[in-house]
């Protein structure tokens, strides 16, 4: 049975919209990226979608690349077996062909359009979206808030982490669970969001991290500290080895360690559970991250931990209700532009790609 994955490619931070977008595909010269244009409610994501439910309906393995803005909404479709993507490549997460026509190709959904009659509404359009993007600004506020409580948790924790034991930790458990790699393994380093602000929360998408890994560590950590130094020093192991991996970033500090990481050719991963994201099914192991800071010093600072971690779960689910705001906002938008479409004349110019895609890469 074909794999059905979900990720995101970007996501709400600290310090704004957060793309990986330009890391959507391996850069080999086989690869083909469709990408679309057209504006908001031009019918992009159910363009998409209808590729993905025909690549499932063939067997076909196929990543769905999920909006933190809207997690109902695809921002891309990718599938690696037809050495193909398709991706909306409009703002925030620009996207334009570096070789046109050799490996990429541009489709104006927006071809579709009556701007005429978008025209009409002009005022209303124009007004809604810099309400959109005013909201955005505003939520990056908040997250720019958690995040600065997620780094005075840190920074109070240091004096009381205990580096080296991690570091055995990390070595003990590579050698025991991988300890090589697999013959013919690249060593490709895939990076993706499993987790994301979005209108309803935090969203996380554990479905994948299962269907990739039969065997799941699970470090139950608060404040991200050790589980992140964990999962970097597996990753760096990873990557020293050979093995293929997903690093999954946090999106309250993707710069720093990943905050997750799934190693698919030897069915094993590790994750963070914290307050955001519990993850359910069968786990191989439980690994509470206290053990690896000093019990007294957890005690005597137990308010100020306490007040840190609070501050981070409040900015975090304030900026979560303004994205909702924004949302709410941009469907108001969608509906001008969704007004003003030929969706008729597109759903069948949608159906032939979708056959001469899947026809082709058939022969």
């Amino acid at each position: 049975m074909a794999q059905s994955l979900s990720f995101f490619l970007g996501a709400n931070t600290p310090k704004g919209f957060y793309s990986l977008f330009d890391e959507l595909y391996r850069q080999d010269a086989s690869f083909r990226l469709h990408i679309l244009k057209g504006g908001p409610g031009t019918g992009k994501s159910s363009f998409m979608k209808r590729i993905a439910d025909a690549a499932e309906a063939r067997g076909i393995a196929c990543a769905r690349i999920f909006c933190s803005a809207d997690p109902g909404s695809l921002d891309a479709v990718i599938l690696p077996a037809l050495h193909t993507a398709v991706a909306d490549g409009t703002s925030p997460h620009v996207l334009e062909p570096k070789y046109p026509g050799v490996r990429e190709t541009l489709i104006d959904l927006g071809a579709f359009r009556d701007d005429g009659r978008l025209c009409e509404h002009a005022r209303e359009v124009i007004e809604l979206t810099d309400e959109n993007k005013r909201l955005h600004k505003r939520a990056t506020a908040f997250l720019n808030a958690a995040g600065a409580a997620a780094e005075e948790l840190r920074q109070i924790l240091k004096p009381a982490f205990d580096e080296k034991r991690v570091y055995a930790f990390a070595d003990r458990l590579w050698e025991k669970e991988v300890h090589e790699a697999l013959p013919g393994e690249t060593g490709h380093v895939s990076r993706r969001f499993l987790s994301a602000v979005t209108p309803c929360g935090v969203k996380t998408f554990e479905s994948s991290v299962h269907t990739l890994a039969g065997r799941v560590f699970v470090f139950a950590d608060e404040s991200g500290v050790a589980s992140s130094e964990m999962i970097s020093i597996l990753a760096a192991k990873a990557e020293e080895a050979g093995v293929d991996a997903i690093r999954c970033l946090n999106s309250l500090s993707p710069d720093a360690g990943p905050e997750h990481l799934i190693l698919p050719a030897h069915s094993l991963a590790f994750v963070t559970e914290n307050r955001f994201h519990a993850f359910e099914g069968e786990r191989v192991k439980n690994i509470r991250c206290a053990r690896f800071f000093d019990a007294a010093f957890l005690r005597e600072h137990k308010h100020r931990l306490g007040f840190c971690k609070k501050a981070v779960g409040e900015m975090v689910c304030e900026a979560a209700s303004v994205i909702a705001e924004a949302k709410a906002v941009h469907d108001r938008l969608e509906r001008f532009y969704i007004d003003a479409m030929d969706f008729e004349t597109l759903n069948a110019f949608a159906g032939a790609f979708t056959e001469d895609l899947f026809g082709r890469e058939a022969l």
